[in-house]
C-alpha cells in the first residue's frame, strides 16, 4: 500500500478521482480505489457523529 494512496484517503473529496485519473500504471489501481474506499468511509462517520472540518475557514 503507497503512501500517496494513504495520504490521498484523508485528502480533500476532489481527489478522490483525480488519484485515479493521474495516478499512473493499471496495478496501482487497487491502492486507488481503497483510497477512494477510505475517503467515503471518512465522509460517513463525520457525517453521522456530526464532525464538521474547515467550517471556519
Amino acid at each position: 500500500f503507497h503512501t500517496k494512496a494513504r495520504k490521498a484517503s484523508i485528502m480533500f473529496i476532489a481527489s478522490w478521482y483525480s488519484n485515479f485519473i493521474f495516478y499512473g500504471a493499471i496495478e496501482d489501481a487497487r491502492e486507488c480505489f481503497a483510497s477512494v474506499y477510505q475517503a467515503i468511509e471518512l465522509k460517513k462517520v463525520m457525517k453521522n457523529e456530526n464532525i464538521r472540518l474547515f467550517d471556519n475557514l
